[in-house]
């Protein structure tokens, strides 16, 4: 599919769907495999479910979130190769499950070096087994690397979490991450090995509802709950950011009871009785208290209102 189009909206698709010179967005579609290509304006992925992989070629600008990706076995769900031709790209991958592993790659131009930045924050992937290989094989070159409020959990031999295999322009912010499973927590750049940082939880069950079916949510008891960046955005709950595709939501806390008085009617005594010319009316407060007298005939209907308004304790008395 070629040219601007209208959204691409509640589709089914078994192969592959392939957007070239796009921009728009592609929502609630069950697809095969999914290739962005020289797509130079925002282009927009949310709410689909891709059982297969996803390719991203020459863009400058691409959102995936709230989306399932899953593939087979030991393959990369998610491949990110960068702008081309001399451009800059930003990549905002977040809120998404992958099942597999990420490749992200940018050329080198003759002249000018492109330039990719990739943030990825708050999703969950998960991945049988790498053998030799990182969860995140990040072979670029130049550009700005966020990996933040995942859960990353590996079953099987890996590399570790991330490996840079070219010089980036800063350090790879990694940082809030939920790891299990890895045999190393590091990363490497061009033969460096650094620490990741101490926000990260190391070796840690996210502890999620369950994994056969598939089910990416928190238990009550994660670890992953209020562990996310205190900078990032609060959750829909108002509470810290959780780590991990979804957030646990916290119930609503119980306010604290008051003792509420009710009004209450009481029927006056008068002097004398039955009325005559002159009528006293007497009543006692124990506490400071809003009064409101009223006089009814025999047949209940209301003839006058003798009082209406604050009156303090004690005994009172109206004529």
């Amino acid at each position: 599919m070629s040219g601007n189009q209208s959204d691409i909206f509640g589709n089914e698709i078994v192969g592959k769907l392939t957007l070239e010179i796009y921009s728009g967005l592609v929502s609630d579609n069950e697809l095969g495999n999914l290739e962005i290509t020289i797509c130079h304006e925002p282009v927009t992925i949310t709410n689909c479910e891709v059982r297969g992989r996803i390719i991203i070629n020459s863009n400058s600008e691409v959102e995936i979130y709230n989306c399932k990706l899953i593939v087979e076995p030991r393959r990369n769900a998610l491949i990110m190769n960068g702008p081309g031709r001399n451009r800059n790209a930003s990549y905002n991958i977040h809120h998404n499950f992958i099942l597999g592993s990420i490749s992200i790659s940018i050329s080198i131009s003759i002249s000018i070096r492109d330039q990719l930045d990739l943030e990825m924050r708050n999703n969950t992937i998960i991945t049988d087994s790498l053998y030799l290989v990182p969860l995140i094989d990040a072979r670029t070159d130049h550009g700005s690397l966020d990996i933040s409020n995942n859960i990353l959990i590996c079953n099987g031999a890996n590399a570790g979490v991330y490996d840079a295999r070219g010089p980036v322009a800063d350090e790879p912010n990694i940082m809030y991450n939920c790891m299990l499973g890895f045999e190393q927590f590091s990363y490497r750049n061009r033969e460096l090995d650094f620490e990741l940082d101490e926000s990260n939880l190391f070796d840690v069950d996210p502890l999620l509802v369950e994994l056969d079916p598939l089910d990416p949510h928190l238990t009550a008891d994660s670890p992953c709950i209020d562990a996310g960046d205190p900078d990032s955005p609060l959750d829909p709950d108002s509470t810290r950011a959780d780590i991990g595709m979804f957030y646990f939501h916290h119930e609503l806390q119980v306010k604290p009871r008051h003792e509420v008085e009710l009004p209450y009617t009481e029927l006056l005594s008068v002097y004398p009785n039955p009325f005559n010319g002159v009528s006293t009316f007497a009543f006692s407060l124990s506490q400071p208290s809003t009064v409101m007298i009223d006089i009814f005939n025999t047949l209940g209907r209301k003839q006058v209102n003798l009082a209406s308004g604050n009156y303090s304790t004690g005994l009172h008395s109206l004529s």
